[in-house]
């Protein structure tokens, strides 16, 4: 048995016999695929076109980052590339295309029971395509021109629907979580609050204004007084007695002086008085200004939660769906299946190549005259085979 010689121009050359298969076989298929074309039910495209969705950035939420929240973080970690990727996927979800099976009623249109097999169906023939310039196209195919546009539109008006609810239920949940934020900042005050007053009521130390000011300013002006009268005093006594009226008095008043003058230095215990010692003042404004500078910060947390809140509110009362419709679907004028004239090209190639692959094969199992009585012998002995297997009838 010889061995057949590999190479391109061997393989040309013991192609070259078989080109009677070559030229027959791609104009079978052609044939097969012009009449099966021409048999399918025209279908028509209907397009529409959407403008690239904006990031809609609730006005809660750009209050919050000036409190410096992140309210972009959430979308970060879903990694989508573009809004237009994420509302091109959500044309093929089921709450839309069960919306336009349900109006148009599809399942009795494509003679379909099966609830899967006709969303595959829908799905199948729904085209979805995001530019580059992020612009989404849109369209459907279907028998009827007419059809294939109100289907298009049907789903425009189904993502429309889809996208407030979305927005609507993103808002609510919001709110719901800036009120259980508004709760905790008020408790937080109010606990901090009550520190505050517990301190205040201890070292006496209050929130009244120009309470510190107050006491300095009483110390001062009774030490000056004090400083006055003594130099009177010891003019007086250079000309009087002791048991002079006037001697006396300016005695009393200075012993008043003095005693109040003690009072607003020294620890006086009361609970009411409107001077703090002022031996106790620097521990006493240390004890309480962390207190204070606590009680100021949750007012300030809580007033902005409380702004945001409101905000919150008001995003879920306003219209938050951001689909704006570029081109509304038309019934089309021109059909765009079957296409014919690829059908024929395409199956023109692949009878060409199939042949190809028979001829070969064929040359390898019988082309050559040995292989040809072995391959002989083999069938004959197969038949033998059977032969024997098969029983005669009675």
């Amino acid at each position: 048995m010889t061995t057949p010689a590999l190479g391109i121009s061997n393989i040309v050359i013991r192609l070259a016999s078989y080109r009677w298969l070559m030229v027959i076989c791609p104009l079978v298929f052609a044939a097969v695929a012009f009449f099966y074309s021409s048999k399918l039910p025209l279908q028509y495209t209907a397009y529409a076109r959407l403008l690239p969705p904006q990031t809609n950035n609730a006005t809660a939420d750009s209050l919050l980052k000036q409190v410096g929240g992140d309210a972009n973080l959430g979308s970060a970690a879903l990694s989508i590339k573009s809004p237009s990727d994420l509302y091109a996927s959500l044309f093929m979800s089921r709450a839309v295309q069960q919306h336009v099976i349900e109006k148009y009623k599809l399942a009795k249109y494509y003679q379909i029971d099966d609830q899967d097999t006709l969303l595959m169906k829908v799905r199948k023939s729904t085209y979805v395509d995001v530019g580059k310039d992020g612009i989404i196209t849109i369209g459907y195919t279907a028998p009827e021109p007419k059809l294939a546009a109100d289907i298009t539109d049907s789903m425009l008006d189904a993502m429309y629907q889809l996208s407030e609810r979305l927005a609507q239920q993103s808002s609510q949940r919001r709110s719901k979580f800036y009120g259980s934020l508004v709760d905790n900042a008020r408790k937080d005050l109010a606990a901090a609050d009550r520190a505050l007053v517990r301190l205040e009521f201890k070292t006496g130390l209050t929130r009244l204004k120009g309470q510190e000011e107050a006491t300095a300013a009483a110390l001062a002006e009774l030490q000056g007084l004090i400083a006055s009268r003594e130099v009177e005093l010891a003019k007086l006594r250079v000309s009087m007695t002791e048991r002079h009226p006037d001697v006396v008095a300016l005695q009393q008043e200075l012993s008043a002086l003095r005693q109040q003058l003690s009072q607003i230095e020294a620890s006086s215990g009361g609970k009411h008085n409107v001077f703090v010692p002022f031996d106790e003042y620097i521990d006493t404004r240390n004890l309480i200004e962390p207190a204070r500078r606590e009680v100021d910060m949750r007012a300030k947390v809580l007033e902005q939660l409380i702004q945001v809140q409101a905000l919150a509110q008001m995003d879920e009362t306003r219209d938050l769906s951001i689909i704006q419709i570029l081109d509304q679907a038309i019934p089309p004028s021109m059909k765009s299946g079957p296409q014919i004239k690829r059908n024929v090209l395409v199956a023109l190639i692949v009878g060409f190549f199939f042949s190809i692959v028979l001829a070969l094969v064929w040359e390898m199992i019988i082309g050559d005259p040995a292989r040809k009585a072995r391959w002989q012998r083999v069938l004959k002995a197969f038949l033998r085979l059977n032969s024997r297997r098969v029983k005669p009838v009675d």
